[in-house]
């Protein structure tokens, strides 16, 4: 009889640090980013500096140490490549900056990134210069799962430290709410 417990409980284990295994599995993809912490932010201007790394800001087309900047290969441009969340909608609607005309209602914000695009294409190293909430992660997860071309100098791949601006501009209509009388 005792044989038969031990051997249910041995099951029950097993099958107990298998659920715990799944469930750390789905936690960590369920967004895959971590960003960096500013205490961990590495010393980009030096290497910068040192010319053994590229700089591109996006929004001001502004290049350092590289011939080409970096590209995304299935987009025209970094805008088209930020996926938005409902829950990035829903923070948007809340903090963003208001302004109300007639009926129609837009909705302004704004977050800045920055990142690594490694000499393989890769992005990483994800750090929020400006932050937008939940806008966050999905902005850093679809650079993550896009492909980029490499930025070059000398007819090399460079990794390179990107900055990007995403602004949101959202414009809705709003809904008169219209009272109703139950007879």
């Amino acid at each position: 009889m005792s044989d038969y417990y031990f051997e249910i409980s041995k099951l029950c284990s097993f099958t107990l640090v298998i659920v715990l295994l799944l469930l750390a599995g789905c936690k960590s993809s369920e967004t895959g980013i971590d960003f960096i912490e500013v205490e961990e932010r590495p010393n980009w201007q030096q290497k910068i500096q040192a010319d053994s790394l590229g700089f591109y800001d996006v929004n001001k087309q502004q290049v350092a140490n590289i011939d080409t900047p970096p590209q995304i290969k299935e987009v025209q441009s970094f805008r088209d490549a930020v996926d938005i969340t409902k829950p990035c909608l829903q923070y948007l609607e809340d903090n963003g900056s208001k302004v109300e005309e007639g009926d129609e209602v837009k909705v302004r914000a704004s977050s800045k990134i920055e990142f690594l695009i490694d000499t393989k294409g890769q992005a990483g190293e994800f750090y929020m210069l400006k932050s937008m909430g939940p806008c966050d992660k999905a902005m850093a997860k679809s650079f993550r799962n896009a492909t980029f071309h490499p930025a070059m100098a000398n007819n090399k791949p460079k990794a390179t430290l990107v900055h990007f601006v995403m602004d949101y501009n959202l414009i809705g209509k709003r809904i008169k709410k219209q009272s109703v009388t139950t007879w």
